[in-house]
């Protein structure tokens, strides 16, 4: 893999997105920049600083790094650990319409629920393939990712929202299983499975379970399918939408399955209960 000793150079397209990955040598050099969009660092390996105006902000492994538009800035690796580093460009156009922008936006390391890392990862390295082998509908897709990780760092609570799993004060995989349990409440529409839960967190499925009933009463599922008719509920008596959609929404497969739960959790049809 090719060692950079200069930043990329950046051209944002007319969809307001580019993507970059840099893997610094040890004489990576960087003078003191300044660009009218904004930027997201995410760290894969190495130690650095990033200077933002009068900041000094240490990073390493896992940090995401926030460098507002126009704001000087400038890369200082460890010698002996360079950085690697992925970015995402964003024209101030996609996001500048919401009025909570600055706040979300403003310079620095940004905390990130450790759980939340997977997806980060997940939609840099689609960007990237669609940035590299670009399709019809690409641009479409690399804008709407890049909003959706605004949306991931504009809301995530991060790390002190709760001690962190390893902290010495806590109990390790159970604080692990509790910050899980946070995330789940709001993400019970995209849950997948106990097992890619479990392999997550890096223990056994056993042992989760366990802990997870411990921590909530219920099991996995049962959790899980009480926060998906929870807010079936809600969307039921607040919106007009039809209960195909709802179930899709909550996060169910198919239509039988909503209704089987629904009955089981309330005693009754989901549209006899949005009679009431």
């Amino acid at each position: 893999m090719k060692k950079q000793t200069r930043p990329v150079e950046v051209t944002i397209p007319a969809w307001g997105v580019f993507v970059l990955e840099s893997h610094h040598a040890a004489d990576f050099q960087m003078e003191p920049s300044r660009h009218p969009f904004l930027e997201i660092f995410h760290v894969m390996q190495g130690r650095g600083t990033i200077r933002i105006g009068k900041r000094q902000v240490a990073c390493q492994a896992d940090d995401t790094v926030i460098i507002p538009p126009g704001d000087e800035h400038s890369i200082v690796d460890d010698p002996q650990d360079p950085l690697s580093i992925y970015g995402v460009c964003i024209a101030t156009q996609l996001y500048a319409w919401h009025d909570a922008a600055a706040q979300w936006c403003k310079p620095g390391l940004r905390s990130v629920n450790k759980l939340a890392l997977p997806g980060i990862r997940d939609n840099l390295r689609r960007m990237l393939y669609e940035q590299s082998v670009p399709r019809r509908g690409s641009e479409l897709t690399i804008a709407g990712l890049a909003i959706q990780l605004l949306g991931t760092l504009a809301g995530d609570r991060g790390p002190g929202s709760l001690p962190a799993a390893d902290s010495p004060s806590m109990h390790g995989h159970a604080q692990a299983v509790a910050q899980y349990i946070e995330q789940l409440r709001a993400h019970f529409f995209d849950a997948s499975d106990i097992d890619s839960a479990a392999q997550k967190l890096g223990i056994s499925r056993r042992r989760f379970t366990e802990l997870f009933r411990q921590a909530t009463g219920q099991t996995w599922l049962q959790f899980l399918t009480d926060r998906r008719v929870e807010h079936a509920c809600h969307l039921l008596k607040q919106t007009d939408r039809t209960v195909v959609s709802i179930a899709f929404e909550c996060g169910f497969e198919d239509l039988s399955s909503f209704y089987r739960a629904f009955n089981r959790r309330m005693h009754v049809a989901p549209n006899k209960w949005r009679q009431r």
